[in-house]
């Protein structure tokens, strides 16, 4: 999307004797194409300072419609130093940045003057592990630079190394030269100097600058033809170069410019790594505005013994390299962010404000983003509400019918209540002889052979015989307790069958039926046989297998007698003495709890009745 790249980017390279400019527009989603080339002579436009070329710059660029573009502007490469350095492998961000800083001291050695500084990390070949191209030019030269366009309204977005956009313009145009590892040459032979590179497999192994440029070929023909230069400049353009005729004036200038290459060769070698210092040259890239002299190529074959390649970026109409354009190409290719080695000398302002441009469209993106997450999630949670509204509307319908329905569910929990109340005496009175059926069940497993028992009653009808005082005599003769309305023994008389009876009654003595009495208990009295020794040990046998049983729990000894004994064991009594053959026996009375009720009253009437007791 052309919100997030570069669309057009404009490469500005001034030299002293023209300035080049090359347009790069975006086709497509990744290809370059060069919109736009022009030159400006300054020569022949007769432009003599500073402030007329900029004046004449200014103009020439309203001509060729590139005022108002961004411009990435090139710093000269004798103006500029740079140099490889290898670090320890592994060492990046902060750290190498400090140790690249430390090094950027070393070069710009003991000056007072400001240095600006960059680097360029390259991956690990030709001996180094870890090797970083540093580059580093005066802050002054900078700031001079970037006042004079400023002052002339350009935009300047990008300041790079003329030597630099070189190699990146040789890569774009030759992408088969980043597999050569073989040392190659990049010659840039310019109107007052000469730029050479050393590069080998995608490394830009040394930048320097010959004092040689492409105006001593001017001057020697000049004096040769007899003319004035700009004469002889413009008959230069039809003349060829003879490797074979070295008695030409322009041999010696040849041999110059070889020597001069020579000796740059030699420096690098001798603080090149063995790795690369030893071999022969590749190749020769040839490019500027001085290798448009014929035959040139060949003369520097000649010397060298490898091939020499004439390059630049094509013209539009004839698809011919034009080598003046090459550092103009290599510097819009940088400001497009395209270039192989983006090492760049602009100010840190310059640098801070153009990233905070390539970011800004990533600024917008993330806003919208984060607005379209905000419309979104307010939309989820309005629908949520929606949702949770229909939910809680429904509960409260729900909980309108459910309040609605609670004085019908009391209505009806009462009319349970008072149904379950009226089953008591049926409940209670009604299991009584089940509860003898099992009682005399469970007596008959817990007895011993020789055990017996002579009595066995519940505890409230227990507890109103002894509540009658007995009659004179009552122990000869058995008796029948009498019943009193409130009884509720299994041997009782109810007071309602009374009043039946008793046509007298007027009054009915009624018993509520939360205050009827609860059979909890069974009174058992019976024999064991007498033992001198352990004379109470069948007895507690028999305890222990009650206690063991499922019908009874916590069965002991009857303590509260009331009197009653003497009825239930007097006939026994006189038997064993008037038949004393039948054997001696120990006469024993248990309390019999049930473990188990037949009715459980709610907590409340069992405390409302526990209060009238």
């Amino acid at each position: 999307m052309a919100l997030f790249k570069t669309i057009e980017a404009v490469g500005l390279d001034i030299g002293h004797g023209a300035v080049k400019a090359v347009r790069l527009v975006r086709q497509g989603k990744d290809a370059l194409a060069i919109d736009r080339m022009a030159l400006l002579d300054v020569q022949q436009e007769g432009l003599l300072d500073e402030a007329e070329l900029c004046r004449g710059l200014v103009s020439w660029l309203d001509e060729n419609g590139l005022k108002g573009h961004p411009f990435t502007v090139g710093i000269p490469q004798y103006l500029a130093t740079t140099q490889v350095s290898d670090f320890p492998p592994g060492v990046k961000g902060e750290e190498l940045t400090g140790m690249v800083s430390f090094e950027t001291m070393q070069l710009a050695g003991l000056s007072d003057d400001a240095f600006s500084s960059d680097f360029h990390v390259m991956e690990p070949k030709f001996g180094r592990q870890n090797p970083v191209l540093i580059g580093v030019c005066r802050q002054s030269v900078i700031d001079d630079r970037m006042r004079m366009l400023a002052r002339e309204g350009l935009e300047v977005v990008e300041l790079g190394m003329n030597g630099l956009a070189l190699a990146s313009a040789l890569y774009h145009l030759h992408p088969e030269a980043l597999a050569e590892d073989r040392p190659s040459l990049i010659l840039d032979l310019g109107e007052e100097n000469t730029t050479l590179l050393v590069v080998a497999g995608g490394h830009v192994l040394f930048a320097g600058t010959l004092p040689f440029g492409a105006s001593r070929y001017t001057e020697v023909l000049a004096s040769h033809w007899k003319c004035s230069d700009p004469e002889a400049d413009r008959r230069k353009r039809g003349f060829k170069l003879d490797p074979q005729d070295t008695d030409h004036p322009l041999h010696a200038v040849n041999r110059q410019l070889e020597g001069e290459m020579r000796n740059a060769l030699e420096h690098w070698r001798a603080g090149e790594k063995e790795e690369l210092s030893h071999l022969l040259l590749g190749k020769i890239w040839l490019t500027g505005g001085g290798a448009a002299l014929t035959g040139l190529d060949a003369c520097l074959g000649r010397f060298f013994g490898c091939e020499v390649v004439l390059f630049g970026p094509a013209d539009r109409t004839t698809g011919l390299p034009v080598p003046s354009m090459t550092t103009a190409f290599g510097l819009a290719l940088q400001g497009f962010g395209a270039a192989r080695i983006p090492l760049s000398l602009a100010p840190v302002s310059l640098r801070w404000r153009q990233r905070r441009k390539r970011l800004f469209p990533y600024l917008l993106a993330t806003e919208a983003i984060l607005a379209v997450i905000l419309v979104a999630g307010l939309l989820r949670y309005s629908f949520r509400l929606d949702r949770e509204k229909e939910v809680f509307g429904k509960q409260v319908e729900e909980l309108s019918r459910c309040k609605n329905l609670i004085p019908q569910l009391k209505r009806q929990m009462a009319t349970m209540e008072h149904h379950e109340r009226m089953l008591i005496p049926f409940v209670e009175k009604g299991n009584r002889a089940q509860r003898f059926l099992t009682a005399m069940n469970e007596l008959n497993r817990a007895r011993s052979d020789k055990d017996f028992f002579i009595f066995l009653a519940d505890r409230l009808s227990y507890d109103e015989m002894g509540a009658k005082n007995p009659e004179p005599g009552a122990a000869d003769k058995p008796s029948r307790p009498a019943s009193s309305p409130a009884a509720g023994g299994m041997f009782s008389i109810g007071s309602v069958e009374e009043a039946r009876r008793s046509r007298d009654v007027t009054v009915l003595n009624a018993t509520p039926v939360e205050q009827i009495p609860l059979l909890t208990s069974m009174v058992v009295a019976g024999y064991i046989p007498y033992q001198v020794e352990s004379r109470y040990g069948p007895m507690l046998v028999m305890v222990d297998k009650l206690n063991q049983g499922t019908v009874f729990k916590g069965v002991d000894i009857e303590q509260n007698r009331q009197g009653v004994e003497e009825q239930i064991f007097s006939l026994w009594e006189r038997f064993w003495r008037e038949k004393p053959s039948k054997g001696r026996f120990t006469q024993f009375m248990f309390d019999l709890p049930f473990a188990q009720q037949d009715v459980t009253l709610p907590a409340a009437t069992a405390e409302k009745g526990t209060t009238k007791k």
